[in-house]
C-alpha cells in the first residue's frame, strides 16, 4: 500500500480541522469588520461632537460680537447725546438763539422801516412846485439816517469793550433813530392812519434798541463766566447773607433800645478803632463791662436780686435751725441716705443744705454759708453714745464689708449690712477707725 493513504477517520478529522480553521478565520474577519465599524462609528461620533462644539463656540463668539457691537452702538449713542446736550447747553449759555433771533428781527425791522422812509423822501418836491416825479436826489437820505444810527450802536459796543463813556454814542443813536421814527410816524400816519404810523415809527426805534440790548447782554455774559448751578448757588448764598444781615440789624436795634448807655459806649469803641479791626461781639462785651463793671448779662439789678434771694433763703434756713423737729428729720434722712457720706465717700446733704456737719465749701461768705456754720456749731447729734470709743468688734464688722471691694462703706451700709448700732456720731467714729485701720493694712 502507498504511504499517502489515509483512513476515513484521518480524512474526516482533517476536514473538520479545515472547517474549524475556516470558521475561525471567518470569525476573525467578522470581528475585525465589527471592530472597524465600531471605530468608524466612534470616529464619526467624535467628529460630529467636535463639529457641534465648534459650531457652539462660533455661535457664542457671534453672540458676544453682537453684544459688543450693541454696547459700542449704545456708547456711541450716549456719547452723541452727551455731545448734543453739551452743545445745546453751550448754545443756551452763549445766547446763540437770542443773538440769531435778534439779528433776524433787526433785518426785518429795517426792511419795513427803510421803504417807508424812502417813500417819504422820494415824494418830496420843491416848495411851490408840483410833483414832477420821484426826488431821486433825496434817495440816499434814509440810508444815511440809518447808517448814522448804527454808527452810534457800533460806537457803544466799542466804548463798552474799552471801558469808555457810553453816553455820547447813546445820544447819537437815540437822536438819529428817533428822527427816523418821527419821519415814519408822521408820513405813514397821514397816508395810512395813526396805527400804521406808530408801528413803523416804533420799528425805526426798535432795531437799534434790540441790537444795543444784545451787545449789553453779551458784555455782561463775558464778565460773568459762572454756570447756571454756580449762579443759583451764589444767589442762595446772597439771600442767606441778606437774611443774616437783617437779623443782625434787628438784634442791634434791640440792644440799642434795651441798653442805650452800653450802645453809646459800643459805638465809641467801633468808631475809635480802624474799620473792621475790632470784632463787634468783643466790642459789645467790652462796652458792657465799662458801663456795668460786670460780666456780660449781669447788672447792678442782677446782683441786688441775687443778694435779696440769699437773704430770703438765709431767713428760711434760720427758721429750720431753730426748730428741733427739723433737726430730728435731718438726722433720720441722713441715716436713711447713708449718713455723713455716701458709698463713694461724698458727703450727703442735709435737709437744710450743705454736707452734714457743716456748710458747703466755697459758700462760707454767703448768708446760706453763715446759717450752715451756725447749724454745724450747734451739732447734729442727740447725745446718744456721746464720747463712746468704737469697739473692736464694730470695727471688724466694717472691715469685713470693706474687704469686699470699693467704695468704702458709708454710715447707711454700716448700719444695715454690718449691723452696727448706735447714733450717727458713734457710727461716724466707727467708720473713721475702720478706715484708718484699712488704709494702714
Amino acid at each position: 500500500m502507498s504511504s499517502s493513504y489515509r483512513s476515513y477517520e484521518e480524512r474526516h478529522a482533517a476536514a473538520e480541522a479545515t472547517a474549524a480553521e475556516a470558521a475561525m478565520t471567518k470569525a476573525k474577519a467578522e470581528s475585525f469588520a465589527a471592530n472597524s465599524a465600531i471605530n468608524a462609528g466612534r470616529a464619526a461620533a467624535e467628529a460630529q461632537t467636535a463639529n457641534l462644539a465648534e459650531q457652539l463656540k462660533q455661535t457664542k463668539m457671534r453672540a458676544r460680537l453682537a453684544e459688543v457691537e450693541r454696547e459700542q452702538a449704545d456708547a456711541a449713542k450716549d456719547a452723541s447725546a452727551q455731545r448734543r446736550a453739551e452743545k445745546a447747553e453751550a448754545r443756551a449759555e452763549g445766547g446763540i438763539a437770542f443773538k440769531r433771533m435778534t439779528l433776524i428781527a433787526v433785518i426785518v425791522l429795517l426792511a419795513v422801516a427803510l421803504p417807508a422812509q424812502l417813500s417819504f423822501f422820494l415824494g418830496l418836491h420843491k416848495p411851490g412846485e408840483e410833483s414832477t416825479g420821484p426826488a431821486w436826489l433825496l434817495a440816499p437820505a434814509p440810508l444815511g439816517l440809518e447808517l448814522l444810527a448804527w454808527v452810534g450802536v457800533s460806537g457803544t459796543s466799542w466804548a463798552r469793550r474799552k471801558g469808555l463813556p457810553l453816553a455820547p454814542f447813546w445820544g447819537l443813536t437815540a437822536a438819529l433813530a428817533g428822527f427816523a421814527g418821527w419821519i415814519n410816524f408822521s408820513h405813514t400816519s397821514a397816508d395810512f392812519g395813526p396805527v400804521a404810523g406808530a408801528t413803523l415809527g416804533a420799528f425805526s426805534l426798535l432795531a437799534p434798541l434790540l441790537w444795543e440790548l444784545r451787545e449789553w447782554m453779551d458784555s455782561r455774559a463775558a464778565v460773568d463766566s459762572r454756570g447756571r448751578a454756580q449762579r443759583a448757588a451764589d444767589k442762595a448764598k446772597a439771600k442767606k447773607a441778606a437774611a443774616e444781615a437783617k437779623l443782625d440789624r434787628q438784634h442791634d436795634e434791640k440792644r440799642r433800645q434795651a441798653q442805650p448807655e452800653v450802645w453809646a459806649e459800643f459805638e465809641q469803641i467801633l468808631t475809635a478803632a480802624p474799620r473792621g479791626s475790632v470784632d463787634r461781639e468783643a466790642a459789645w462785651a467790652d462796652a458792657w463791662y465799662r458801663v456795668h463793671r460786670a460780666p456780660l448779662g449781669y447788672t447792678e439789678q442782677t446782683y441786688r436780686a441775687m443778694v435779696d434771694a440769699d437773704s430770703r433763703l438765709a431767713e428760711v434756713l434760720g427758721m429750720v435751725t431753730e426748730r428741733s423737729v427739723y433737726r430730728d428729720l435731718d438726722r433720720e434722712l441722713m441715716d436713711l441716705l447713708g449718713g455723713g457720706e455716701d458709698d463713694g465717700g461724698t458727703p450727703s446733704r442735709t435737709l437744710s443744705g450743705g454736707p452734714s456737719g457743716g456748710p458747703s465749701q466755697g459758700a462760707a461768705d454767703t448768708p446760706l454759708g453763715r446759717v450752715q456754720k451756725g447749724r454745724a456749731a450747734s451739732g447734729s447729734g442727740d447725745g446718744r453714745d456721746a464720747g463712746k470709743a468704737p469697739t473692736d468688734e464694730d470695727v471688724r464688722k466694717v472691715l469685713a464689708i470693706a474687704a469686699k471691694g470699693r467704695p468704702f462703706p458709708g454710715i447707711g451700709r454700716i448700719r444695715s449690712e454690718a449691723g452696727v448700732t448706735g447714733g450717727t456720731e458713734y457710727l461716724q467714729r466707727v467708720r473713721d477707725a475702720a478706715r484708718a485701720r484699712f488704709d494702714g493694712q
